[in-house]
């Protein structure tokens, strides 16, 4: 206190949003001289060495760096092109999530999701300073059932699906709201679809990506919801109801379906029970 009222102590240097916890009486200041080099210095260093192959990347059109470069970036580089680190490409993690090592920043955000949500501590960093890279722990590589989730909060397209890279461009997609029905829980989620030629000209979906639901899934989901969508893509599914008649099977309207079976229950013997909540599959089961 001075003179009756708080006297402010700010930190001798910037500091960063995501190490400091917000208590009573903290002064944050944004939009000062100082913030805003600090922002474009920020933003310099992140691409010093990155590969800026936007045309060609996965996450071009949904990239936080991209926007933070149109943001707050320089303009200019003061790096020479030439100097770039160059690391393999293309390094697959595990049999879902690919990595191009060129494009990581280091933020580790895949490494702390992992560790703190999935409870499944399989990535880490190797090497020092520039030679800094994310790498599998795990054996077999990227063992966990949540890795999906890494390439929908990777800032810069480093992790990438295996299903989905290179096929298609965030802007072509179309985004309809589903429910995932792969268990009993329900999770939330989004289908991005498109129509394709070499589908026929039939409408594809490319990704299953989660939707935010905080009483279900908050932003999460599982690789079993995200990749087991194939099915839907396979010719043997039935996608018209069949009934048996002398010994073969019959393609029958929804409706002729639905009156056979519930005439086959009626004359069954047996009592039929169905069991249904909000945290079970739906079973029918005889007595």
């Amino acid at each position: 206190m001075e003179n009756g009222q708080p006297k402010i102590q700010f930190m001798p240097k910037l500091e960063t949003a995501c190490t400091n916890r917000v208590s009573d009486g903290m002064v944050v200041m944004t939009t000062t001289d100082k913030a805003l080099d600090g922002q474009k210095g920020t933003v310099e260093f992140l691409l010093t060495s990155h590969p800026l192959d936007c045309p060609v990347c996965d996450k071009g059109g949904e990239c936080p760096l991209q926007n933070l470069t149109m943001a707050f970036g320089p303009g200019q580089s003061r790096f020479i092109y030439d100097e770039k680190a160059h690391f393999e490409k293309q390094v697959p993690l595990g049999d879902l999530i690919w990595l191009d090592r060129e494009r990581c920043i280091q933020c580790a955000r895949c490494i702390r999701f992992q560790d703190e949500v999935a409870g499944e501590a399989v990535l880490g960093f190797d090497e020092r300073g520039r030679n800094t890279q994310i790498i599998s722990l795990s054996e077999p590589g990227f063992d966990s059932v949540f890795s999906g989730n890494t390439t929908d909060i990777c800032p810069v397209g480093a992790l990438t699906t295996a299903d989905f890279r290179f096929g298609a461009r965030p802007w072509e997609l179309k985004a309809q709201a589903s429910i995932c029905t792969q268990c009993p829980v329900g999770c939330n989620t989004t289908l991005n679809t498109r129509r394709e030629a070499k589908a026929g000209g039939d409408i594809v979906v490319k990704r299953v990506m989660p939707r935010q639901n905080e009483e279900v899934n908050e932003i999460w989901l599982c690789d079993k919801g995200r990749f087991t969508y194939h099915f839907t893509e396979s010719k043997k599914r039935l996608t018209r109801p069949l009934v048996r008649k002398e010994d073969k099977l019959a393609r029958a309207s929804w409706d002729a379906a639905t009156k056979l079976a519930a005439e086959t229950f009626a004359k069954s013997k047996k009592d039929f029970v169905v069991l249904a909540s909000g945290r079970l599959a739906m079973k029918t089961c005889s007595t």
